[in-house]
């Protein structure tokens, strides 16, 4: 007998209509019962307690959808219309504005206080407001009309009173607050103004060409000046030479002709170098003076002064340097010829002592210039900068300016919520309880006919053979017909009346026994183990009667009763419980102590004995797989019922010991997803299933014409065991 193959994953997805009406079909009694009950409560329950007709009113306020305006679009803050709605909504509701309500002179006589524990929770849950476009509807409904329409028509005057006061309040508070900024702007235009005219002062001017130009002309001045340095520098090396050559000269060498020379003194201080080089500073100067004076118009403007004092130092030395020169020539005109190459000599150290003065004077100007240029350009930058500065604050001041100018005007704008319609002449609304209990009443029904269909679905009972062989994927190896129920409470006490019944519950053992002695030749199959997913699944009764029909047939049969946890088999063949199986675990019995002869012959069985914690935790010792293998070399079959697979591991420890096990399956009890957990923890231990027998099976699986009498003779107390087990586990 091969193991059946792998059971397939079962569906775990939602029911369709047929599969609803297949499980339907099985407690349609239920389902009737239950939904006629659930029908007629909900109908009832509808009918009482849902409210009676009541009365409605509502009160319509017009809200725009942008703030009106006079003239000025402002710049005040608006919230997107949606939003706006829903915040003006919860105001509507908030408690602020329901106590305003609850206090309004109208709603006072209704003695709201006395009828109702907190009136405000009362009325938030009462009032009703929603959006329709720009209309925002207040409603409310009740069994009084004319409470409800003093309700709204309060409410609705409360949220006017309450949104007028808060806008005004908040657009004025808007409106304060921008004129302390404009103030303030203000002051700080003030401030870089003073600032700006302070920098202009400094520089001479504010316009950004003019001082670009400035700059042009101190950047000329520069060059200029260093150019005179450069001069200067080669005039002074150059006297330095001549001085060097006249001192190392013979003292009696002829002077120079022009110590001797007849012009006049005037005419040789106007052909001197120096001076030269003095006049061309000075008429530089001065064609730079007239430049900035024509573009510059202002006399006190740094750029000018500076001009007109170089000139005048350049001036102050020219003169310095002439009259000295005056002095110098008058001398050597009255000088001889021995100490004329020595007066020589003086005159041009003098020169060089000018020459080098000069030159201080040119290096000390061209540092001048450098500052000079670094201060405009430190001072440009900054003029700029709180240029640019006031730019952005003036702009600033001017849009602030602008919206409070604005608000001076629009602050007597239209309010943005007006009344439209006060709450006047109350509805009465439709009764519709009738039909809600009708509506109810067939809901009810229908769940309750859904819900028991749904159930069964879930439980997922197996009611057919075609389940185990579909669903679960496994073997039939057998099928036993389900006990009469005229008979289940008399146990058989007629004979001749449980004749076919017994044929039919034989017949079905004793394929199921074929099956298995064909294992035993061809596979070498000597124990099987029955077991079930959980309790109460007929594995008792199958290991009995598999037992005993294998001894029918000549084999030396052994049944084992592995179920210690609730031990049965010795009650069914009314033998003595101990010493058994529990025993022999213990060490406290041998084997033939722990086997009982039964009334059938070539039947034995080995109770489960008196069972504790030592012998269920004997199972995974060793002992346990020895009493198995004794046990199978003295019998020519063993048969073993264990514990359920799924609440214990009995089963699990018991089938490394056997060569198979058969799974017992009870009808319209066993459930798929058990049966499947049950299957998929036997396989995961590696223990081979050989199929499944289903208890319970319809007698018309088998057809009348097989129904056969037996009559077994000495054999007979067999069949009377048989009988037995049938009404067991």
């Amino acid at each position: 007998m091969r193991p059946s193959r792998p059971v397939a994953p079962a569906s775990t997805g939602m029911p369709n209509a047929l599969d609803l009406l297949k499980a339907l079909r099985h407690r349609w009694v239920l389902a009737v019962t239950l939904g006629v009950v659930f029908a007629a409560a909900a109908a009832g329950a509808c009918l009482k307690i849902l409210p009676a007709p009541e009365y409605s009113a509502q009160a319509l306020l017009l809200v725009a959808g942008q703030q009106p305006h006079i003239i000025f679009e402002t710049g005040e803050a608006q919230a997107n219309f949606a939003t706006y709605q829903q915040t003006e909504l919860t105001l509507l509701k908030s408690h602020t504005i329901l106590n305003a309500a609850l206090n309004d002179e109208s709603v006072t006589p209704l003695q709201l206080d006395e009828r109702y524990p907190d009136p405000i929770a009362w009325l938030e849950e009462k009032i009703q407001a929603n959006y329709k476009g720009e209309v925002l509807r207040i409603a409310m409904t009740g069994p009084n009309p004319n409470e409800v329409a003093v309700l709204v028509n309060a409410v609705s005057d409360a949220y006017l009173r309450e949104h007028l006061n808060k806008t005004e309040t908040e657009r004025r508070a808007h409106h304060e607050q921008l004129k302390d900024i404009y103030t303030d702007y203000q002051k700080r235009l003030e401030s870089k103004r003073k600032e700006l005219k302070a920098l202009s002062e400094q520089l001479g001017s504010n316009d950004r060409e003019t001082i670009q130009f400035s700059e042009q002309l101190l950047l000329e001045r520069r060059e200029l000046a260093l150019q005179d340095l450069a001069t200067l520098g080669r005039e002074i090396e150059r006297l330095r030479i001549q001085i060097a050559v006249r001192e190392e000269s013979p003292s009696g060498s002829k002077p120079m002709a022009r110590h001797g020379s007849s012009l006049p003194i005037e005419a040789q201080v106007a052909e001197n170098p120096t001076i030269a080089q003095y006049d061309a500073e000075i008429a530089s100067r001065v064609d730079r003076l007239q430049q900035q004076q024509r573009l510059i118009r202002r006399p006190s403007d740094p750029a000018i002064r500076r001009l007109e004092q170089d000139i005048s130092r350049l001036q102050e030395a020219r003169e310095e340097y002439a009259t000295q020169l005056r002095m110098q020539l008058a001398q050597q005109s009255q000088s001889v010829g021995s100490t004329a190459g020595h007066n020589d000599v003086n005159v041009m150290k003098e020169q060089l002592r000018v020459l080098e003065e000069l030159e201080h004077l040119a290096r000390t100007r061209v540092e001048g210039m450098n500052v000079e240029r670094q201060q405009i350009n430190q001072d440009t930058w900054m003029l700029d900068q709180v240029r640019d500065e006031l730019e952005q604050i003036d702009a600033k001041a001017t849009r602030i300016g602008s919206e409070v100018e604005a608000l001076n005007v629009e602050l007597n704008a239209p309010e943005r919520v007006r009344l439209a319609e006060k709450a006047e002449n109350p509805r009465l609304q439709d009764d519709k309880r009738p039909k809600m209990a009708g509506m109810a009443g067939m809901g009810a029904f229908g769940m309750a006919l859904l819900g028991v269909a749904f159930l069964e679905y879930r439980t997922r009972r197996i009611h057919t053979v075609d389940a185990i062989m579909g669903e679960l994927q496994l073997r039939l190896v057998g099928a036993l017909p389900a006990l009469p129920a005229r008979r289940r409470q008399a146990a058989f006490a007629e004979e001749e009346s449980s004749t076919r019944w017994r044929s039919m519950l034989l017949e079905s053992v004793d394929a199921m026994r074929t099956l298995l002695l064909r294992a035993s030749a061809t596979d070498s199959v000597r124990s099987v183990m029955i077991t079930s997913a959980v309790a109460a699944e007929g594995k008792t009764s199958l290991a009995s009667h598999l037992a005993t029909s294998l001894a029918r047939a000549g084999r030396r049969t052994l049944l084992v009763d592995c179920d210690l946890r609730k031990p049965d088999v010795h009650r069914l063949f009314d033998i003595a419980e101990a010493p058994g199986l529990s025993e022999f675990l213990r060490g406290e019995a041998d084997v033939e102590a722990a086997i009982h002869p039964s009334p059938a012959v070539d039947l034995w069985i080995m109770p489960a004995g008196a069972v504790d914690e030592r012998s269920i935790q004997a199972l995974s010792q060793p002992r346990a797989e020895a009493v198995f293998r004794q046990l199978r070399e003295q019998f020519d079959f063993v048969v073993v019922d264990t514990a359920p697979v799924i609440p214990v591991a009995d089963a699990l420890l018991v089938g490394q010991n056997v060569d198979g096990a058969i799974y017992s399956v009870l009808r319209s009890a066993s459930r798929v997803p058990k049966v499947q957990a049950a299957v998929d923890r036997l396989r995961s231990v590696g223990i081979p299933i050989f199929g499944a027998v289903m208890t319970g099976v319809q007698g018309d699986l088998y057809g009348s014409q097989y129904a056969y009498s037996y009559s077994y003779g000495s054999g007979a107390s067999g069949s009377t065991t048989s009988q037995g087990a049938a009404s067991a586990g």
